[in-house]
């Protein structure tokens, strides 16, 4: 069914608009109504401004906190069903989230430049070697701060 909205007047468009059935003529739908409002993208991306936006916060942080802790979409996804069953959010909009604030912590770096960013932030102990014709990391060991003092006071032991 296509529809398109026309001013009653031609000559007074802000008058009054009438719904027009265009196309075929045909005033009557193609198939059955659907049941889960989450089938509409229109409908899952404006779910998606208004948990940005408003009230929904906590299923925002839920989806940060979690998508930061390592947790898998689907894992994610049954979380926000539990906490809300009527919510518009399907797992390619936590997917889509996740992916918006990984490219929001890296900024402009690299993975591997944002990893070595972290380290050095944290003071962790790091070294590295690099394949020498292509610059890509071959080898990365790296120790929590407190395991490189221990070592440096318990070094026979090893």
């Amino acid at each position: 069914m296509r529809i398109s909205l026309r001013a009653i007047s031609k000559n007074s468009p802000a008058g009054e608009w009438a719904i027009v059935h265009t196309g075929n003529g045909s005033a009557v739908h193609n198939h059955k109504p659907s049941m889960d409002a989450r089938v509409h993208a229109a409908h899952r991306s404006r779910a998606a401004q208004d948990i940005i936006a408003t009230s929904e916060r906590s299923v925002h942080s839920i989806i940060e906190a979690q998508s930061a802790a390592g947790v898998p979409v689907a894992n994610i996804y049954a979380t926000v069903l539990n906490q809300d069953p009527n919510t518009l959010i399907v797992p390619k909009d936590i997917a889509n989230a996740k992916d918006s604030a990984r490219r929001r912590v890296l900024a402009s770096a690299t993975s591997i430049e944002a990893l070595f960013n972290q380290l050095n932030q944290d003071k962790f102990f790091y070294r590295y070697t690099t394949h020498l014709e292509t610059q890509r990391l071959k080898y990365l060991l790296w120790a929590h701060p407190a395991t490189a003092s221990l070592y440096k006071v318990n070094s026979d032991i090893l």
